[in-house]
Order: C-alpha cells, then structure tokens, then sequence
C-alpha cells in the first residue's frame, strides 16, 4: 500500500465532499427562507420519489463497474459501455412509467414538481455512473474536480432565481441546467483522458451486467430505501410539514457523511486489489483501523450536534423549523452506526458477500417499516428519527458480524462459500475470489 498516496486521496476526496455539502446547505438555506414550508415539503418528497425511480435504473452498476476496472482496468471503455447499454434503456422507461404514475395518482401541481424533479435527479444519477470510472481508475483528482461543477453552477442560479423571485418551478429549472452541466463535463472529460465508449453495444451486454450486478443493486437500494422510507410514510400518514420538519433535520444528518464517503472513494478499489491477491492480513488491519477511525469521528460528530443542534437548525433553516431540533439530535445518536455500517457494506462487497449484505438490509428495512408505521402515527417525525437510530445501530452490528466471520475463514483456509458465475461464461461455477486472483496474475497493472 501506497501510504502518502491514500493520505492524498482521502484528503482529496473529504476536501470536495465537504465542498459540495456546504455549497447544497447553502442552496437549502436559501430555498427555506424563500420558499413556503408547504413547497418545501412538496419538494422534498418529489425529490425522493423520483430518487426512488431513478434507483430502479442504477442496479448497483456503480460499485460492478469500480470492482471490474479495479479487477481489469486495460478494458475500463469495455466495461463502461456494457453499464451504459443497461443503464440508458432502464432509465428512459423508467422515466416515462414515473411521470405516468405521477400524473394519474397526484394533483396537476405535484405531478409538474414531479416531472421537473425527474429531469434533474436522473441527469444528476447517471452522473454517477461516469463518476465509478474516475474511482475504479483511482483517478481522484478527476473525480473531485468534476463534483463540485454542478453545486457551483446551482449556487450561481438560486442566488440569480430568488433575487427574481422565482417560484418552485423556476427554481426547478435551475436545479436542471446545475445537473446537465455536471453530466456534460464529466462525460467530456472521460471521452477525451480514456477514449471511445458506446452509449448502446446490444442487448445481451446489458443483461450481462444486470445479471452480475444485481447484488450491489440491492445493497444500494435497500440502504437508501431505508432511510427515504421515513419521509414516503410521514406524507402518507401525516403531511407535507410534517415531512418538512423531519427533512430538516435528515438533510444535516445526510451531511455528516461526508466525513466517511471519501473512505469507500479510496479504500473499495483498493481493498478489491487486495482481495484479487488474497492479502488478507492487510485487508483485516484495513477494515480494523477504519472501524475504530470511524466510531471516533461518529461519537464526535454525536456529541457536537446534542450541543450544537438548538443553535444550529434555526441558524440553517429559519426560526419555522424549531421542532426539528429534536428530530436532528435523535438522528445523530445514529451517525457511529451509521458510519460502521457504510464501511462495513463496501468491505463486505469487496469480499464478495453482497449476497449476505442484501439479507441483513432486507431485514432492517422490514423492522424499520414496521416500528415507523407504530411512531409515526403516535409522534410524527421524532418518532421516525428513533426509529432510523434503532435499525442503524442493528444493521450495523450484523454487518460488521458478517465481514469479520469471513476474514477469519478466509485467513485460515476454510472459506468456500462464495459461489458465482464468471461473467460472460454460463457453463462453469467458480469462486469469485479465484477469477480475482487469475486476473491479477495474467495484469501487471493490479
């Protein structure tokens, strides 16, 4: 391991983490005290509806494709256009369905919010896809200039927007042209460093890799579920300020993690190298010290925001959200768990048990659906923030469980269990682990 360079990459990638967050606070601020708390709460939760729909499209293609160009990164265009022959399909007709439900289920007024919303999640998801290369690459640098584009030009126009005082819509339109404008430059920026890739290559592509990535789907769409699910169930039991005051509070919990978001950026290619040359003893130093790196930066961030909270809500979102105090105290008790986990699920892909990962979230999500359906009835938004704190801190610890008990098998030899099929090949069954290693052994460059 190249120490002063993942020194590097992680001060990189926290720097334009925490770019980026503050410039969407500052664009969140700027929305609270000039829209209506009721337009807030509409675009909350059209914001997490067509969030929802858009993750029907990714397919957990992010995390397949790091782990193929970090597995093989002579064929990175190769890889990328077989995600983008799944992707660009998926999310056209995704679009569509979305947009359909919305005009037939809601009033004319959300299904516009809904539309316009749409247009811009979805730019802003297939960013993330050209986004996996830079990572895959271990191109950081590319990565974290391209990221800030998009907040930067969004800060530009909400700023132009309110001293013209647009409404909703309007301000939607600015939203747009932010994200186009990230797709537009990350996309030029990978044609001209890695060359000629191919939007559609044919059907059998895609499903290739919807086939091998599905895993990482789930992961990813269970995690998130997870949390949205509490706004989705305060508008359908309660309303939309209801959601307001809940969203408050999660948009600064959101925040806090970009303080480990940098560790996937750097630590998943690499720990995936690791695993294709079956360097085990690093790998559990690895997860070890950033476990222990990451309950210390969550107990920090814990403690800071029962101190801070009462000043720093009404300092962000106005004096109209003082009953969400309370909500982003109760969510922060959260954040050690909640970094524990994110660490833990990219290690646990990286040792190929995104299949175990999948139960664990699937379990959680059902114990979260269930104890919100009971509080949020009874306490509203506070009762949702206790109910994340307890899944958290479950999910967590059988993640970390899980991960753990396979270093140790694998560490001794008796690990043989990870069983899957080669991409492309549909007569053998092999282990994952060994495809990695033969891989290595025939590519210098890992």
């Amino acid at each position: 391991m190249n120490l002063k360079k993942i020194k590097s990459d992680l001060m990189l990638a926290l720097s334009s983490q925490l770019f980026t967050k503050l410039l969407g606070f500052v664009v969140a601020a700027m929305l609270a005290r000039h829209l209506d708390k009721s337009d807030m709460g509409e675009f909350f939760f059209a914001a997490t509806y067509t969030w929802v729909f858009a993750l029907l499209t990714e397919l957990g293609t992010g995390k397949y494709l790091m782990r193929r160009i970090a597995e093989d990164e002579r064929e990175v265009n190769s890889h990328l256009s077989d995600v983008l022959s799944l992707r660009v399909p998926l999310m056209a007709t995704s679009f569509v369905l979305m947009n359909v439900a919305a005009w037939i289920f809601m009033t004319e007024q959300q299904a516009l919010i809904v539309l316009l919303s749409g247009i811009y999640i979805y730019s802003g998801d297939l960013y993330f896809t050209f986004a996996a290369v830079l990572v895959g690459m271990q191109r950081l640098g590319y990565r974290c200039a391209t990221s800030v584009v998009g907040p930067l030009v969004l800060v530009i126009l909400v700023t132009i927007a309110i001293g013209l005082d647009w409404n909703l819509h309007q301000i939607l339109g600015c939203y747009i042209l932010a994200h186009l404008a990230l797709l537009g430059v990350t996309v030029s920026l990978i044609w001209v460093k890695f060359g000629h890739f191919e939007i559609f290559r044919g059907l059998a592509a895609g499903w290739r890799v919807a086939r091998d990535s599905f895993a990482f789907y789930l992961i990813l769409f269970l995690g998130i579920l997870m949390f949205k699910v509490d706004t989705l169930m305060l508008r359908a039991i309660r309303s939309a300020e209801d959601v307001a005051t809940y969203e408050a509070g999660y948009r600064i919990f959101e925040v806090s993690r970009f303080v480990v978001r940098p560790a996937s950026m750097v630590f998943f290619p690499l720990c995936t190298r690791m695993a294709v040359r079956g360097q085990w003893a690093q790998f559990r130093s690895v997860f070890t010290k950033l476990m222990a790196v990451c309950a210390g930066l969550g107990l920090m961030m814990a403690v800071g925001m029962l101190l801070l909270g009462g000043w720093l809500i009404p300092a962000v979102w106005g004096g109209r959200y003082q009953s969400s105090i309370e909500v982003v105290r109760v969510l922060f008790l959260a954040v050690p768990a909640l970094y524990l986990g994110f660490v833990s699920t990219f290690m646990a892909s990286a040792l190929y048990l995104e299949r175990a990962a999948v139960r664990i979230l699937f379990v959680c999500l059902v114990a979260n659906i269930g104890l919100n359906s009971f509080s949020i009835s009874r306490w509203g938004a506070i009762g949702a923030a206790w109910t994340t704190l307890i899944t958290e801190v479950v999910c967590a610890g059988l993640l970390i469980a899980v991960v753990l008990f396979r270093l140790r098998r694998l560490a001794h030899g008796t690990d043989a269990d990870a069983v899957t099929r080669v991409p492309g090949d549909e007569t053998h069954e092999v282990n994952d682990l060994e495809v990695a290693r033969g891989i290595a052994e025939n590519d210098p460059s890992v």
